[in-house]
């Protein structure tokens, strides 16, 4: 059946194009160079084409002797030339000399307009680059491609990514842009706010770049102030495909194809010296040895700080000899490459007065773990538009999503996480001697080695699974009037529907959770967005010109979340809520929201060089109390083109902007702020009982309030060779919405108030140049830099520092007075620049809760080159990100088990002191018998570089004037390396590293293939590429398979990383065919 459908389709394209008959051409700048992606439109329909890498195009058309070409590129005079029975054409454009007369940007409410006229900072994405070195979530592409925009990825799989532009606005709330699709916003959640070390996406993972014609990222309060308070962080707007045909009215195909395979580009540098064992002991007790062996079971003790592996009797799990011997690949041997591949077919058709597009995206993956993150996903994407008459136009689009996602890998070092063996998997123990990791009765073994907290990888990996499956419905009709000549309405309805469902089952019997655990959850999302806009465009006098726009929003929805677990199972590999005789837990919460709006923007040019632009919106939002739900926020701008009155110097500067814009926006509160409510506590006796919440709420909440002012310039040099965008900006945001703690005799523990201000002030620039183009070889340049200097000036009143999140003692905070983003923890104690030594365990003492360093990059950067010979191309993209501090969880836990190479230091020596001299510990600091100097300065183990507290004659420690301890006497105790790493709780400076990071982000080669003139009849356009991703780290400070980017979660709480992935590498090629 299929067959005959694809043959019936086939008939009827070829008998369209026999009745047509075909143009071709090239299009040339005036010094005979091609210009590839330029368009060309039979004037007075919406039939079109572009042309090829080598300028070349081809055009059916049904009357040559009765059609007009209209040929268009960016920075160039168009051109309107009639055929007059023509079949070939060759065109030369001419640049406009002296400015950008028909380049136009999309901007809020996704609206046109001339570049020159606008007033705010924004910046466009090439989405083609977007299919190729591709990753499952779009919004990881989007690094190192616009100037102050930052990615932090999970490194998962499937997992959320953090987008922030300018900085932290918010102390405690949404930092993260608004994304906008076709002009209508859509629901971004985060995936791994839900506290169970699950992280299932972002929102923005759902979109798919094959779909996607144009990005624009409106950068602060200024460019998306109409967009409402969501838009306080800027916004990312997408442009969906049109349906386009292949130039003659007929059917056009295109597929896409791309495999990419993802490695692990580097693991964590292992000592092999040391196996299993404690105290440089292989056993510390005569009775865990074998009978008649003298061996001991692998999994006796639970860290490597044994002694040197030499092949002694050592038994594996089940018994068998085995050998004392390293393990150097252990870790290594876990992982695997893995593959993501991604198919899209999409079929397109035009003609005078309708246009669709139909778009089908397959996407399969796994992970470099077995049986992790195994992703099945369904992408349709369908936009339709149809005009009625001469004044109504009428534009639909549905993207429809399904995504089914098996075994997403547990994060944060949980218990159940399989990449917690890269921390705590022994240096003596192979992975064969893993399995089974079962007995008969379906429980897990007791290996010895899990005493820290984590259940053999393949347990993990095997019993324990999850499931989510995901449909998104997100779709919207538009319809647009022309009431006058001037005058238009345009009326939309869009929704975003999401409804989810999934599970997780941790088996039974397992060595950290016995009971075993099951839970399931349904959650149900629908947004509606509901718009009414009349645009009026009119040139009011050979001088002036007035846009302007009045328009009404109504934004509403709601978020259903329901769960039920239990705690204990009866039986094995049943994940099922009637696997137990416990009474379930249940939850739900249902959030609902709504927003009324009004908005108004109006933009005045004066001579197409002079244009003042203002905006303004009101809001009403049931987030807030009646007396302050309403709120207006203004925006007003200019730009000044100035080149206009340059005209000697066209040939070195041909196009000069300066614009200046503030803008004041506002944000509402999260749902349920005002008022404090009964909460289920749980059952008493089998009856339930109700407690009042520990959060004070407050009935007098305002909404946060974001000032922004900034100032810029965009150039073009020597007829657009080189083109340089300058921003400097400043804002505030006053109001803060925050929860702060409160003295526990009030009935509560937090209250929510208004409070706070945090500073953002910064400076962006962007590069793009050709300093190469001939008709054969051309050169192009990208290069962004951005630096963002934050400021938390006040938090509530008599606090001066609040938690964003922690991990034991180690802490991310906001702190008056400092940037956003200080990192504290415990630190060895100094006085003077010296170490203090307490001379009771040769430790050092050690300062609670003190400053350690700041997340935040001192500035992020990125420079590109894209190289075209002929039908080829190669271009790479170098990200930067420069400064900020990182604190790794996994290099600590890793180094206090023994199991870096880092833990060697001084391992030899101490061995050698203590169990081959006997030396006792009053040697190893400098004491022999009767209290007489010990003088043997031999290394003896690990000793700190400090001093003992300087004493007074009664040996009592003299302090300073600031109560400290002052330096003494050179510190002279030798301490065992074990007992150095263990400490290092104390000391958090030595996993604190420079999260520096300068990494080959893309690399891309590609060929274009060359059609002949027979060929086009069928091929519109081939194109192969070798494809790359993050191949190369050419900088960075964090040890051996720690990567500087990671983070544990996309919320505030950054510069703390916790079994995170290995640094990933993905390569592979990407297809491309258009019938």
């Amino acid at each position: 059946m299929k067959t005959y459908l694809l043959m019936l389709l086939l008939s009827l394209w070829t008998i369209s194009a026999s009745s047509q008959e075909l143009l071709r051409g090239i299009v040339t700048d005036d010094t005979k160079v091609p210009l590839p992606g330029a368009t060309i439109r039979i004037k007075g329909t919406t039939t079109g084409t572009v042309t090829q890498p080598d300028g070349s195009f081809s055009i059916r058309v049904n009357d040559p002797k009765q059609t007009t070409v209209l040929v268009n590129y960016i920075n160039y005079l168009t051109q309107e030339i009639p055929l007059e029975g023509r079949l070939q054409l060759n065109v030369s454009l001419v640049r406009d000399p002296v400015k950008l007369k028909d380049v136009v940007v999309t901007s809020a409410l996704g609206l046109t307009r001339k570049a020159k006229s606008v007033v705010y900072s924004s910046q466009s994405v090439d989405p083609t680059r977007l299919t190729e070195a591709r990753d499952v979530n779009i919004a990881n592409t989007l690094a190192g491609k616009v100037a102050g925009l930052q990615v932090t990825t999970s490194g998962q799989p499937g997992g959320s990514s953090r987008v922030i532009i300018r900085g932290d606005n918010s102390i405690t709330g949404n930092n993260q842009p608004l994304w906008v699709i076709d002009g209508v916003p859509i629901d971004n959640p985060s995936g791994d706010g839900r506290g169970d070390n699950l992280d299932y996406g972002n929102g923005v993972s759902d979109l798919n770049p094959d779909d996607i014609e144009s990005i624009e990222v409106l950068k602060g309060p200024n460019a998306a102030a109409l967009y409402g308070s969501k838009a306080a962080n800027g916004a990312i707007l997408i442009t969906s495909k049109k349906g386009r045909g292949r130039g003659d009215r007929s059917l056009g195909v295109s597929v896409n194809q791309n495999m990419m395979w993802n490695t692990i580009s580097e693991f964590p540098a292992y000592q092999n010296v040391y196996g299993e064992g404690n105290a440089f002991r292989l056993v510390q007790n005569a009775n865990n040895i074998v009978p008649g062996t003298n061996a001991i079971n692998m999994g006796t003790n639970t860290r490597s700080w044994g002694v040197p592996m030499l092949g002694q009797p050592y038994n594996d799990y089940s018994g068998k000899p085995h050998g004392y011997l390293p393990q150097p690949n252990n870790v290594r041997d876990l992982y695997r490459s893995s593959l993501t591949n991604i198919t899209n077919v999409a079929i397109a058709k035009s003609d005078s007065v309708s246009a669709f597009r139909l778009s089908y995206t397959y996407t399969r993956a796994n992970d470099v773990l077995e049986n992790q993150n195994i992703r099945n996903k369904h992408n349709l994407n369908l936009t339709a538009s149809r005009g009625l008459g001469k004044k109504v136009n009428v534009d639909t689009r549905l993207l429809y999503t399904y995504d089914n996602m098996r075994n997403r890998t547990y994060r944060n070092m949980d218990p159940q996480s399989p990449m917690n063996a890269y921390i705590y998997l022994l240096r003596s123990i192979d992975i064969a001697s893993l399995h089974p990791y079962r007995d008969d009765n379906g429980d897990a073994y007791a290996y010895g080695a899990q005493g820290d907290g984590y259940e053999n990888p393949y347990w993990s990996i095997n019993e324990n699974e999850n499931q989510d499956l995901h449909h998104r419905v997100i779709g919207g009709v538009t319809t647009t009037i022309d009431l006058l000549p001037d005058l238009k309405f345009r009326a939309q309805i869009a929704g975003d529907l999401a409804f989810g469902n999934g599970y997780q089952y941790r088996e039974k019997g397992a060595r950290q959770n016995k009971n075993g655990f099951y839970s399931n959850f349904n959650q149900q999302n629908q947004y509606w967005n509901i718009e009414g806009l009349l645009l009026y465009n009119k040139q009011l006098k050979p001088d002036f010109s007035l846009t302007a726009s009045l328009g009404t929003n109504f934004n509403f929805g709601n978020s259903l979340f329901r769960q039920a677990s239990v705690a204990s199972l009866i039986n094995h590999d049943m994940p099922s809520i009637a696997n137990s005789n416990a009474y379930p837990r249940a939850t739900e919460s249902l959030v609902r929201r709504k927003v009324n709006s009004v908005f108004a923007a109006t933009t005045l040019g004066y001579k197409d060089f002079l244009f003042l632009d203002v905006t303004g919106r009101n809001d009403w939002s049931s987030t807030l109390p009646t007396g302050n739900a309403s709120f207006f926020y203004p925006s007003v701008g200019g730009s000044f083109v100035f080149t206009q009155f340059l005209e000697s110097i066209s040939n070195i500067v041909n196009y000069g902007k300066l614009r200046v814009s503030w803008a004041q926006v506002g944000n509402d509160a999260p749902a349920y702020y005002l008022q404090s409510n009964y909460q289920y506590g749980g059952l008493f006796l089998g009856t339930p009982w109700l407690d009042y919440e520990n959060l004070l709420k407050n009935k007098n909440l305002k909404p946060e309030q974001t000032t922004s002012r900034e100032v810029g310039l965009d150039l073009s040099l020597f007829k657009d060779r080189i083109s340089i965008n300058a921003t400097v900006y400043k804002s505030n945001t006053i109001n803060q919405i925050m929860r702060a703690q409160v003295a526990r005799e009030t009935g509560f523990t937090e209250q929510i108030l208004n409070a706070g201000e945090i500073q953002n002030s910064g400076i962006e620039l962007s590069l793009k140049a050709t300093p190469v183009r001939t008709n054969k070889f051309t050169w192009d340049l990208l290069a962004n830099w951005a630096t963002n200097n934050s400021k938390v000036v006040s938090l509530t009143p008599g606090v001066n520092r609040y938690v964003l999140g922690s991990w034991w003692m180690m802490s991310s905070n906001a702190e008056v007075g400092q940037p956003y983003g200080v990192l504290r923890g415990n630190v060895a104690y100094r006085n003077q620049g010296k170490l203090i030594i307490n001379p009771a365990n040769g430790q050092p003492y050690y300062d609670e809760n003190a400053y350690l360093g700041n997340f935040r990059p001192d500035w992020i950067g990125s420079f590109g080159s894209t190289f075209r010979y002929k039908g080829f191309d190669l271009s790479f993209l170098v990200t930067v990100k420069w400064g900020g501090d990182i604190y790794s969880v996994s290099n600590h836990k890793a180094n206090v088990t023994g199991n870096t190479i880092a833990s060697l230091e001084g391992r030899d020596a101490f061995l050698f002191s203590s169990l081959v001299l006997g030396e006792s510990g009053d040697e190893q600091k400098g004491v022999g018998l009767y209290g007489n100097p010990y003088l043997d300065a031999r290394n003896k183990g690990m000793r700190h570089p400090g001093y003992y507290p300087l004493l007074d004659a009664s040996g009592k420690p003299i302090l300073d004037k600031n109560g400290r301890y002052q330096p003494g006497a050179p510190n002279a105790h030798w301490i065992s390396p074990q007992g150095y790493w263990q400490t290092m709780d104390f000391d958090m400076e030595h996993n604190l590293f420079n999260a520096t990071s300068i990494r080959v982000s893309e690399l891309v080669l590609g060929y274009s293939l060359p059609l002949s003139r027979n060929t086009r009849r069928f091929f519109q356009g081939a194109r192969l590429a070798l494809v790359g991703r993050n191949l190369w780290t050419i900088l960075k400070h964090t040890p051996k398979g720690i990567d500087p980017e990671a983070a544990n979660t996309s919320g505030n709480a950054q510069g703390i990383e916790q079994g995170g992935s290995f640094p990933y590498a993905q390569y592979g090629f990407d297809l491309k065919f258009n019938f």
